[in-house]
């Protein structure tokens, strides 16, 4: 099956998307030494701070072009929902081991979501959200893989 035009398109936008989140992280971490600043532009790839754009750039390129390659839009939408099922998963872990560590790596007051919850309850509150994001990609990648397995085995 054929990816259809507007597919095509979105998977391609993904692509350059990932290709500019990974050509600006590799420039703030290598460049300005800010592998650790925010960037909220690129949260859907999975990269919430600029070093992980260093990585999840060429990782997503990678899944844009496999799929383009294979016209398969049912397995760029499984592969999505699998991805965000492990990196929600290290992000409960990771604001879990904060919230419990000695050392302030991400102080309160510096977070989004700070001016509603005032003190380090943000931290779990972005334990809970990463959660919730587990749960949904989980039950959402059950789905698309039924949907990927389907089409192309039944």
């Amino acid at each position: 099956m054929y990816l259809t035009w507007w597919q095509g398109i979105f998977i391609f936008g993904w692509g350059l998307y990932a290709l500019r989140a990974f050509l600006v992280g590799f420039h703030e971490s290598r460049v300005k030494k800010n592998a650790y600043g925010w960037m909220p532009w690129y949260y859907p790839l999975g990269v919430f701070v600029w070093g992980d754009g260093v990585v999840f750039g060429p990782y997503w390129i990678s899944v844009v072009v496999v799929c383009y390659l294979l016209q398969d839009w049912l397995l760029f939408v499984f592969h999505f929902f699998v991805f965000w099922v492990v990196r929600s998963i290290g992000e409960t872990f990771f604001w879990i081991n904060h919230q419990f560590s000695t050392i302030n790596k991400y102080p309160p007051h510096t977070l989004p979501g700070f001016m509603l919850f005032h003190n380090d309850s943000i931290w779990f509150i972005y334990q809970t959200i990463a959660q919730c994001v587990t749960v949904v990609s989980f039950i959402l990648s059950l789905y698309f893989g039924y949907l990927w397995v389907a089409e192309r085995f039944v």
